[in-house]
């Protein structure tokens, strides 16, 4: 039973009880108090119906609920900028200072009743059907058109990560003025040294100005290319993430890169009554070996390199990292893969697929789907038997996975036994989905970075040379069209498809752009009679898995992934 009007009802009679001040005070709470009473009636409208859209009573998490809670918590916020400092924090703020803090809290407020009357077009739209995945293919829909109509800089100023718990939103805090001091770096023609100089002179300057940074991120968010990200990502993400694992991840025995040459494999069918030749990967690049990362808490007999008395695994968990389908490496997720190395005792095979935009759709599907075809023959040479294979994918890497289970279905390739997918990305299309809201406020995965995500992935991002400029602003940029491609977005597979799927659990978050789309796809795995099991996690971000040394509540969501983990391959 939620309780949100209780909370609303208790805000409105807090401000009507609280003592005035001056004109520009007194309108400010007049302001807020009116924008509590319209956001009471439109959150008690949304709470009618969404239930209808969850997984099941047990499971009562979406994206309507979500976009709600995330209020809440930017209401409590705003009532406590109305109380008068006290203490030794009277010297720091002042009359003027609060006023602007009242400000910027009622900006996110305006964002969000826009916000709430979107969910309920959105709903009025669905047509009776009860699904969070509408209006796909166009670009031009609701949630595009909204997030196009609010004041982005609100949420990345002052209040930056206000929705996340306090180690997470310090992290927000430090990423988003980094990304901001990042960009005088790259977006500049001046001398290289001026412009390493530049960055942390910009780091200060919006760590003191939040405002700035707050229009500077909206700049960057709303204007900015892959390449921008791509570049940032590797400068910074995977640099601190390699730096953090040295230090403070598990040490294993085997942690080796291995390459897969580009040779025919020959594999059994059970589609085609016989043995069919696994193509080469050759889509949109050179033919290439297949590096791939072999982790493993010890060395095994029969292992690549390694001499060993250890007896092969039974299992293998073959894993697809995230990033876009355009940045990371099997290294910069190396931080919590030692750790379910070491928990599961199990090898470990991450693939470092090609990335977009060099290598768009299908390269990445082809060299997973062949290396998982090399993997079922050569077992041994990863210290396994290969009796039970996990796939295992966050985000884009969920989506690659599930994308090469149809691919084994469709050509009678033996499927892996069980897959785990860990924040997934199952819809790479345009669509009218509520929880791509949280995109509009989320530092790791905006909604501009998603829509950029869909389109170079289907090969319609195309790299230019770096002019200093930005390029041009993303709501005239996507006149592309996406096709409906169940192996690009393995959501729209048919049942008879889905029905021949393993067992599966998806993973996400209630801050996640992408629950939504999780909540879909276990709906359709249940329909074609799959043992699904859907799990949402609370408090956590998309991406929180980088976050597993340095963050408890990242780690507790590691260690229900290795319990999942545990229960596919029915490991004590």
């Amino acid at each position: 039973m939620r309780n949100s009007e209780r909370k609303l009802n208790k805000a409105l009679d807090y401000l009507k009880n609280l003592k005035l001040g001056d004109a520009v005070y007194n309108s400010k709470i007049q302001r807020l108090y009116l924008q509590i009473f319209e956001s009471k009636n439109l959150i008690l409208e949304i709470e009618r119906f969404a239930d209808a859209y969850s997984f099941d009573q047990n499971t009562p998490e979406n994206g309507f609920f979500s976009v709600i809670d995330i209020f809440l918590i930017a209401m409590s916020r705003a009532l406590k900028a109305c109380d008068k400092p006290s203490g030794i924090w009277r010297l720091f703020m002042t009359k003027n200072r609060q006023i602007r803090n009242l400000q910027t809290h009622t900006e996110i407020l305006d964002n969000f009743i826009k916000m709430f009357r979107t969910l309920i077009e959105i709903n009025a739209k669905s047509s009776g059907s009860k699904s969070l995945i509408n209006d796909t293919g166009n670009y031009d829909n609701l949630i595009t058109k909204t997030y196009n109509d609010i004041n982005i800089a609100s949420f990345y100023g002052q209040n930056i990560g206000f929705h996340h718990t306090s180690p997470t939103r310090f992290q927000s805090r430090f990423l988003t003025i980094a990304i901001a001091s990042f960009a005088e770096f790259y977006y500049s023609n001046r001398n290289i040294f001026v412009r390493l100089l530049g960055i942390p002179l910009s780091f200060l300057k919006f760590t003191i100005w939040p405002e700035e940074c707050g229009r500077r991120s909206e700049q960057l968010i709303r204007n900015s290319d892959v390449d921008f990200f791509s570049f940032g990502m590797q400068a910074f993400t995977m640099k601190i993430s390699c730096f953090i694992q040295n230090f403070l991840s598990h040490r294993l025995q085997v942690n080796k890169m291995i390459k897969i040459s580009p040779e025919p494999i020959q594999i059994e069918s059970t589609k085609f009554n016989g043995k069919i030749e696994i193509p080469i990967p050759s889509s949109h690049i050179n033919v290439r070996p297949i590096p791939c990362h072999l982790l493993s808490a010890k060395a095994r007999d029969g292992m690549v390199g390694e001499r060993s008395k250890n007896e092969p695994s039974k299992y293998l968990i073959i894993h697809t990292h995230g990033g876009g389908f355009y940045t990371h490496t099997t290294e910069s997720h190396e931080v919590y893969l030692r750790e379910w190395a070491v928990k599961l005792d199990v090898p470990i095979l991450s693939i470092e697929y090609s990335l977009a935009p060099n290598a768009p759709f299908p390269r990445a599907l082809e060299e997973i789907f062949y290396v998982y075809c090399w993997a079922l023959k050569s077992g041994k040479l990863l210290g396994t038997t290969a009796e039970k294979i996990l796939l295992v994918g966050d985000s884009a890497g969920a989506n690659l996975n599930t994308a090469m289970m149809i691919k084994c279905i469709e050509n009678g390739v033996k499927v892996p036994q069980c897959m785990l997918s860990i924040y997934g990305l199952f819809l790479s299309n345009y669509s009218a989905i509520p929880s791509m809201m949280m995109g509009y406020m989320d530092v790791f995965l905006t909604y501009a970075h998603l829509m950029r995500i869909f389109k170079t992935y289907a090969g319609h991002f195309k790299i230019q040379k770096r002019t200093g400029k930005m390029p041009i602003a993303l709501k005239t940029e996507f006149s592309d069209v996406i096709p409906k491609n169940h192996l690009m977005s393995p959501i729209f597979a048919s049942k008879e498809i889905l029905s021949q799927f393993p067992s599966v659990v998806l993973l996400t978050t209630v801050l996640d752009p992408c629950m939504d789309e999780n909540i879909e796809m276990a709906k359709k795995l249940r329909a074609a009679g799959v043992n699904i099991k859907l799990t949402v996690l609370h408090d956590l971000v998309h991406g929180f898995l980088h976050l597993v040394r340095i963050c408890k509540r990242s780690s507790a969501g590691s260690a229900t992934c290795v319990k999942h983990m545990k229960e596919l391959l029915a490991i004590e």
